[in-house]
């Protein structure tokens, strides 16, 4: 039997699925991106997580607009329903003030271990665990 988590959202900018996710204990919510290859937040919430700085930097190439280099933080817990990563490194982006409903981007460098279903008639993001190989 495959461990699955559902976690409840709501579509919102057009039609996007924006899900709860739990950075260091912080709740915020983050839009659900299966092109995005990182984890992004807004930096207008900084002041609301914890997160360590690190050296490293990001490349991002946003559609149509040029090559972004992008502070990188470490982030000891990041939760989305009941999936748990630690150590997770996040981007850190200034978003434009239309999507002031959104505090980050959920990015394949999480989604990308488990199997991604999105249900936009009930507003779910289901993470299936990958089984192991043998």
């Amino acid at each position: 039997m495959q461990r699955h988590s559902r976690i409840a959202g709501h579509l919102d900018y057009g039609g996007v699925l924006l899900v709860p996710v739990g950075l260091n204990g912080t709740r915020l919510y983050f839009m659900v991106d299966t092109g995005a290859s990182y984890c992004t937040i807004n930096r207008m919430i900084l002041d609301q997580i914890t997160a360590e700085p690190t050296d490293i930097k990001f490349s991002i190439a946003p559609i149509g607009k040029e090559e972004i280099i992008t502070a990188v933080l470490k982030v000891e817990t990041f939760v989305v329903g009941d999936k748990i990563q630690k150590n997770v490194l996040v981007s850190v982006v200034d978003f434009p003030p239309s999507v002031d409903n959104l505090d980050g981007i959920l990015g394949m460098d999480f989604m990308g271990k488990y199997r991604i279903t999105i249900e936009p008639d009930t507003q779910t993001l289901i993470l299936r665990q990958i089984p192991k190989k043998k």
